[in-house]
């Protein structure tokens, strides 16, 4: 599909199709497909996939793929100047079991020790295809601080792109403090070749604050917001109704994701002590949330593992779902969520961080946004040393509580919020 909306759009035959992911037959998944010549050296040549992107914004589409009896992910880059990155799956992009945030950062005990997941993941980033280093060290040097990356991932594998540790010229460092990120999802493609989004979204603030979350009322106290506190219901009852714009959907509640369940059915919402105060993703899949769509809101979900995208076995159609996927298929411009379990102080500090940022005047992107405070928190990360220092393991969870936040969506989107006026309650 995106292959074929990028070739309308450009209005000739692509020279190099995107790579597309293997629909699983019969529970098996599907052979390789045929040998394809390994590319000799980057090179900058026009074509229908580059002239369809935003100067400054390069695209890594990320594919599952086989290489003989290994799992693997396939890359694709394809970059506005013209560097690409032709279709590359080695036996060492296989699969990575543990570099899921999810399952390695918990606030709790039963995690890793934060050392040991930051060496594990400057390590992964080493032995990481040299191709790709290369074309991001490429495209880094054409575009400068401005490049725009967007990621298209359409594997359930929970890669941490942005805290791929970039090693080559200009700067190093982590790639989501250096590069805006932006994932996106096929609903986020199609729609933006139909329907580009509004540069800025502006109106009201729309809330649901779980109750022991309190701390996230003060966020939104000089802004001109309608708070639910009760249960999630009565925030998407309102979504689901046209009215006045809304231009922030702001949700700070607890989220879970149980691995007794079926993936498509395990990322949930908790909005009540009971054990029936679940909102899960199969729950509002069908729901079209109307004042979004017009709208065009931006959903910021404040709560563990909400940025989290799985295959439902269940159903086996080869479908991605999410929190991020439901909200942008309904029309959101933005997503903003976690890959992970975030102690309740770091996600007020995010979510403060992000609305200070929005109220200031020539305010960035959203994604943009998020690289910096990824930046701020990164430059104060100690370097693990060697041992067992737990209290320098400590220092680093504020780093990979930063680098939870994913935003979802298109890399221009600046928020406008309205401020509360006079004797408003």
């Amino acid at each position: 599909m995106i292959s074929r909306l990028n070739q309308a759009l450009a209005g000739q035959k692509l020279q190099r199709p995107l790579a597309r992911p293997p629909r699983p037959t019969g529970g098996r998944r599907p052979d390789p497909p045929a040998a394809r010549p390994e590319p000799v050296a980057l090179a900058a040549r026009p074509s229908a996939i580059t002239e369809a992107l935003p100067a400054g914004t390069a695209r890594l589409t990320v594919t599952r793929d086989r290489s003989g009896d290994t799992e693997v992910f396939g890359l694709t880059g394809a970059c506005c100047c013209g560097i690409e990155l032709p279709y590359t799956a080695p036996r060492t992009q296989a699969r990575p079991p543990r570099l899921s945030l999810g399952s390695l950062i918990t606030p709790e005990t039963g995690g890793e020790s934060p050392a040991e997941t930051w060496k594990r993941l400057r390590s992964w980033s080493v032995h990481l295809n040299e191709r790709l280093h290369g074309w991001l060290a490429a495209i880094r040097r054409a575009h400068g601080a401005d490049l725009r990356l967007i990621i298209l991932d359409l594997t359930d594998y929970d890669l941490p792109w942005e805290l791929l540790w970039l090693d080559e010229p200009p700067e190093s460092g982590w790639m989501g403090a250096l590069v805006t990120v932006t994932r996106s999802t096929t609903a986020v493609e199609r729609r933006r070749l139909a329907e580009p989004p509004p540069a800025t979204c502006k109106g009201d603030v729309a809330a649901y604050i779980n109750k022991e979350m309190r701390a996230d009322r003060v966020l939104l106290d000089h802004l001109s917001a309608q708070i639910w506190d009760d249960s999630l219901d009565g925030l998407f009852l309102h979504l689901d109704q046209p009215g006045d714009p809304v231009a922030l959907v702001y949700i700070a509640c607890h989220g879970e994701y149980p691995s007794a369940e079926p993936s498509g059915a395990k990322i949930k919402l908790r909005d009540g002590p009971a054990a029936w105060d679940v909102v899960s993703v199969r729950d509002i899949d069908a729901r079209t949330f109307r004042r979004i769509s017009s709208s065009r809101s931006v959903v910021f979900l404040n709560a563990c593992h909400s940025g989290r995208q799985a295959f439902d076995p269940e159903l086996d159609d080869a479908t991605l779902r999410g929190f991020a996927e439901v909200f942008l298929r309904s029309g959101a411009s933005g997503f903003i969520g976690t890959l992970g379990a975030v102690g309740m102080r770091a996600g007020h500090e995010a979510g403060r961080d992000l609305v200070a940022h929005v109220m200031r005047n020539g305010n960035a992107p959203l994604a943009t946004a998020l690289r910096d405070y990824r930046r701020r928190i990164a430059d104060a990360a100690p370097e693990p040393s060697r041992g067992t220092d737990t209290e320098a393991a400590r220092l680093l969870f504020p780093l990979f509580y930063a680098f939870m936040y994913v935003y979802y969506g298109y890399p221009d989107t600046v928020l406008e919020l309205r401020s509360r006026k006079a004797g408003e309650p």
